[in-house]
This record gives structure tokens, sequence and C-alpha cells, in this order.
């Protein structure tokens, strides 16, 4: 994981912070354990939602520590941006209805 994750900000030509910096390198250490949440694009649940998530995932990492300090955990965020297409976010369903969105877009590529 600290490999692919040391790749991602090589190919990105990004640096990370000093606190992201350390957590990568306490990935290593056999007492840490990774608190995960995701997101996936959709339908009605825009950024507030995954400022809520990022701020939970930390605040439940943190919480953790407090409670077994012998032990690190560290937030990690998952993206799901590689499988996503418009066909699975452009529709909700509300009071047994469907909503959709038609954003006229086709498949990527096209």
């Amino acid at each position: 994981m600290v490999n692919a994750i040391e790749k991602q900000y090589k190919q990105g030509n990004t640096i990370p912070t000093d606190a992201t910096a350390a957590n990568i390198q306490l990935l290593k250490d056999d007492s840490t354990f990774t608190i995960v949440t995701g997101h996936q694009l959709c339908l009605f649940t825009g950024p507030l939602y995954l400022i809520y998530k990022l701020a939970d995932c930390i605040s439940l990492a943190r919480q953790l520590k407090e409670w077994y300090p012998q032990h690190n955990f560290v937030p990690v965020y998952w993206m799901h941006t590689e499988d996503g297409d418009i066909e699975e976010i452009n529709h909700a369903y509300l009071f047994n209805k469907k909503l959709t969105w038609d954003a006229g877009q086709g498949p990527r590529g096209c």
C-alpha cells in the first residue's frame, strides 16, 4: 500500500504535507490500522456528504488513538473514479419513482 501511495504522489508531481508523509510512514508499522472511507459519484449526495465522510474518518482515527494509544490509526480516503459512468449516477429512486438526469453525455470515450 505504501509503495502504491508513494508512486501516486510521484506520478502526480505532488509533495505530501508533513502530516500525510508521517501517516504514509506509519502504514509500514505493524501496529498501524487504517480507517477507510470512500465515495462513489452519485446523484443527490454531493460535496457536503463527501466532506462529512472525510471529517468523520479523521475524527474516528483520532478517537481510536486516544482509546488505544499503543496503536496507530491512519485515515484513508478512497475515491471511486475508475469505473463510474453516467448510467450509474444519473438516476435515483424517490417515493417509488425513478428520477433521471439526462446530462446529454454518452459513455466515456465517445
